[in-house]
Parts: structure tokens; C-alpha cells; sequence
């Protein structure tokens, strides 16, 4: 071989080189998702805690839970696309949603015989990391790992005085029984308005929107209070809840902490 092929070799691979140093390949970490699941019967919940996803226009997470799935819905994703038993949601860097990369998302079906759910895949623009499924949270509140059938907290539940109060057990909430309890909350808010009032009764039945709450598995639930509210009760001061009158008949005869107080005993 000639020297001056060789020479000519020589630079065109040092020309590479240094237009790759001058012009790098962006690489990314996987993304990889951590969930926890919640089902009971008529529906099911996964909550995926995502990491990794920086830099990726898309991030698309495939969920499958058992069953047969009607609707599905959730938070923190563009769009959620029912294939089988299969839930495929996807979420954009630039779209309303991108707050959710790295962040907690979650996909939510309505249909029957919900028993159980799965992380099966994240991926950024096509590629795929790691993912790791957590035991059921339904199974979790009744205290055993069995993916058998289960029931939905809170649902139709009449309190009983003196046997509600929780305390914890190392890491674990236990009820008077020592048997773990999972909380599974939401937020209602209204009560620090000038509602004075769950927000949206205007367009609902008080009542029946909170069945429909715990039908969802919630047994807690976070109501955002108004200082201004309370002490207004406390000097005996009860400003007008705002509601449909029409559509909450039972309420009319009510002040405000009345209605509180009607909530407090619907919940038990």
C-alpha cells in the first residue's frame, strides 16, 4: 500500500473524529416508570411515577389491566387509547401536559370485573426502559398480595361510633385491628370560596356525586377549608351555600354548617 494512501486514510478518519467531537449525539437515559395499582370491580386505577424522560418529544406508557375495559381517562397524559385490555396513553414535551414528564401520572378505566392492573412499558420516541409494577393497592388495604377479588373502600360503608380511629404501625396506617389501611384521597374544593360549598353542586346532587366518589375507590377525602368560614361559624354566622336548589331539595332547609355537618355523616 502507498504511503500516500495510507496518509490519505489517515485524515479522513481524523476528519471524522473531530466532526463527531464537534457535532456530539445527544443520548438519552431510558425512561422507566414506577407504578402502583388500585382496582375495585367496576374500575381500576394506575398511578406511574416517571423518570428519565427528559429530553424525548413523546413518552408513551402502555398499561393492562384485567377485566373488560369501557372508558379509560386519567392525568398528566394527552391522550388514552383503550386497545383490548390495554390502555396506550401519551404525553408530549410541548404539549398542555409536559409538566407530567419525570413526573406522577396516572390512567384510569371504567368497566367490569377490574381485579387488577400492570405497568407493561414506557417508552420515549420508541424506546423502551425499564418498569416496575407494585402490588395492588386494593390488595395492599385488605392486607394480603392475592390477586383475587376485591372490593372497593369505603363503598356503602356505615360508621360505627368508637371503632374509626387509625394509628400507624412502623410504616404502615392500621386500624384498631392492627390490619393495614390504604388511603386512597382526592380533593374537593369549594368550602375556601365564596361557595361556601363543595364546588360544582350548582350542577349536581350532593349526595349522589359523593357515592360516586367512594364507587371510584377514594376513602378520603381533602376538603380546603376558608379561616374566614370558620370563625364565622364560631360566632354563630352562617353565610349562604350556593348550590341547585333544584337538584339538592334535601339541603334547602340547611344552613352552611348544617350542610358540613350532612357531609361529615354521608362520608362516615
Amino acid at each position: 500500500m502507498r504511503f500516500d494512501t495510507i496518509t490519505r486514510k489517515a485524515a479522513f478518519l481524523a476528519a471524522v473524529i473531530f466532526m463527531i467531537c464537534l457535532f456530539p449525539v445527544n443520548v438519552f437515559a431510558a425512561p422507566s416508570g414506577k407504578a402502583k395499582s388500585n382496582c375495585w370491580g367496576s374500575g381500576g386505577q394506575l398511578t406511574v411515577q416517571l423518570t428519565g424522560c427528559s429530553g424525548y418529544k413523546t413518552i408513551t406508557v402502555t398499561a393492562e389491566f384485567s377485566g373488560s375495559i369501557k372508558k379509560a381517562s386519567g392525568w398528566g397524559f394527552d391522550s388514552y387509547k383503550v386497545n383490548g385490555k390495554q390502555v396506550v396513553a401519551t404525553v408530549s414535551s410541548s404539549g398542555p401536559n409536559s409538566w407530567a414528564f419525570n413526573g406522577s401520572v396516572g390512567i384510569q378505566v371504567d368497566g367490569s370485573n377490574i381485579k387488577s392492573a400492570k405497568l407493561i412499558s414506557v417508552k420515549g420516541d420508541g424506546e423502551s426502559g425499564a418498569v416496575i409494577s407494585e402490588s395492588s393497592a386494593t390488595n395492599a388495604a385488605q392486607g394480603g398480595g392475592s390477586s383475587g377479588p376485591t372490593k372497593a373502600p369505603a363503598k356503602n360503608v356505615k360508621g360505627e361510633k368508637g371503632d374509626d380511629w387509625l394509628t400507624t404501625n412502623g410504616s404502615k396506617i392500621v386500624d384498631m385491628n392492627g390490619d393495614r389501611v390504604w388511603l386512597t384521597g382526592c380533593n374537593w374544593f369549594g368550602y375556601n370560596t365564596g361557595t361556601n360549598l363543595f364546588d360544582g353542586v350548582w350542577n349536581c346532587n350532593l349526595k349522589e356525586t359523593l357515592a360516586s366518589i367512594a364507587d371510584h375507590g377514594f376513602n378520603l377525602l381533602r376538603v380546603p377549608m376558608s379561616s374566614e368560614l370558620l370563625l364565622q361559624w364560631k360566632k354563630g354566622e352562617y353565610p349562604r351555600a350556593n348550590y341547585n336548589n333544584a337538584y339538592n331539595e334535601e339541603l334547602n332547609k340547611m344552613n352552611s354548617l348544617e350542610i358540613f355537618d350532612y357531609v361529615i355523616s354521608l362520608c362516615e
